[in-house]
């Protein structure tokens, strides 16, 4: 008896939604079946995440009711769809049913909002605009942290962490004190049972737009590229709107990290050498932002400035989950030089932090990536093998392209 074909339903509708910060993600992915105009998926989607269409094979479908066609709006949405489940793509301008879908998920927006309110719009504006200009998620990881001291909104001895080198949205995210981070962290992204306050950049997308995005963009908080900066507490799990005193501290963490990455980069993950700068706000409160001595989980002995990206990539005919190293193509050349003999890896966790240290045989070739210890990194701990990758994609840009890959190979993990 021969096997039975796969039957097809419909075409489906297929976008993407910028989503405010009140949802806690990136975008939402939506799945619109085209013939009955229903919502097949609505899910979460963060930065570089591919969408996975097998989500919206509900489990009440018969096996096999797959899609006739996929309808996307754009090139980008169709490059993130990593299978087609055998459906034909087509970029069409007209999508009627994912419009009365974002519609609607656009309306709901507004109903979750924070409340953000910036109450010092001059300090705000030349502090977001500083760290926009000195992008600091450049240059360090969230390894460098640094302690904030004085009289401000913050208790004394606060730790402030950047965010964005592993692909994450970028910002800054500050925690009471280290102990605190360190729980953050090994809670995961939000560290929802601490304390925080936090700068988050999102790209302005005029489609959905909230409350809270209308009232950062009203205080000028918006690059000429389309970016935002939206500010917020979390507070033992509430999300919320900062107070008069919290605004004008985060806006003063925000313009000394961004002047110390400005004179020092990369020099930041010295050990040698101490480095702290004094920031005044227009109203007279002073504070001192402290670069803490680096974790003993430190960057390979080459270090160049880099982004690291945590994904999964097929490699050889075989899925993976893949550790990146991003930066320009020369000093790409010269990291790859210095790890190309890797064969198997080996990882260390500290102070909420995991190490990628690669091995040749038994010459230790160092520590080629540091991560924080949270989303992929946490599946990274239970592989037995991983891929390495080194990109000459340059570390000032987000993504990742194949044809920038310089180096890449399978290496197993011993001690997993």
């Amino acid at each position: 008896m021969s096997a039975r074909l796969p039957q097809r339903g419909s075409a489906w509708e297929i976008g993407v939604v910028a989503a405010p910060t009140s949802t806690g993600c990136d975008a939402v992915v939506l799945v619109v079946d085209a013939a009955a105009g229903k919502v097949r998926l609505a899910a979460p989607l963060w930065h570089g995440q591919a969408i996975d269409l097998e989500a919206a094979l509900r489990p009440g479908d018969r096996p096999g009711l797959l899609p006739t066609e996929l309808r996307v709006p754009d090139l980008a949405t169709a490059k993130r769809i990593s299978d087609h489940l055998g459906a034909r793509l087509r970029i069409v301008e007209s999508l009627p049913g994912l419009e009365r879908a974002k519609a609607s998920l656009v309306a709901s927006f507004d109903e979750d909002a924070i409340g953000v309110q910036i109450h010092h719009p001059e300090l705000a504006r030349a502090a977001f605009h500083a760290f926009m200009a000195a992008r600091p998620w450049r240059a360090i990881q969230e390894s460098v942290r640094f302690e904030l001291c004085g009289e401000t909104g913050f208790p004394d001895g606060a730790v402030a962490v950047v965010r964005g080198s592993t692909a994450d949205q970028a910002g800054v995210m500050v925690y009471e004190d280290m102990d605190a981070l360190l729980r953050a962290m090994r809670r995961g992204a939000t560290g929802a049972a601490e304390r925080s306050w936090t700068l988050q950049v999102d790209e302005l997308d005029l489609d959905a737009l909230g409350a809270d995005e209308h009232a950062v963009a009203d205080a000028g908080l918006v690059t000429e590229g389309g970016l935002i900066g939206l500010s917020y507490a979390i507070d033992r799990g509430d999300v919320r709107g900062l107070d008069s005193d919290e605004d004008e501290a985060l806006w003063m963490t925000v313009i000394g990290i961004a002047r110390l990455v400005e004179r020092h980069g990369g020099m930041l993950y010295s050990r040698a050498q101490d480095f702290e700068l004094e920031v005044s706000s227009p109203a007279g409160s002073r504070m001192v932002v402290r670069r803490l001595p680096p974790s003993a989980v430190v960057p390979h002995p080459i270090f160049v400035p880099h982004q690291v990206l945590l994904t999964r990539l097929r490699l050889d005919d075989d899925h993976g989950l893949a550790v990146i190293l991003k930066t320009s193509k020369g000093r790409a050349l010269r990291v790859r030089d210095h790890f190309c003999d890797a064969d198997h890896a080996a990882f260390e966790v500290l102070d909420g932090e995991v190490g990628v240290r690669l091995y040749a045989g038994e010459r230790d070739l160092g520590v080629i990536v540091v991560a924080p210890l949270q989303h992929e990194s946490r599946a990274l701990l239970e592989q037995e093998r991983i891929i390495v990758v080194i990109s000459a994609g340059g570390e000032k840009r987000n993504g990742f392209r194949k044809q920038d890959v310089v180096w890449s190979e399978w290496v197993g993990v011993v001690g997993t």
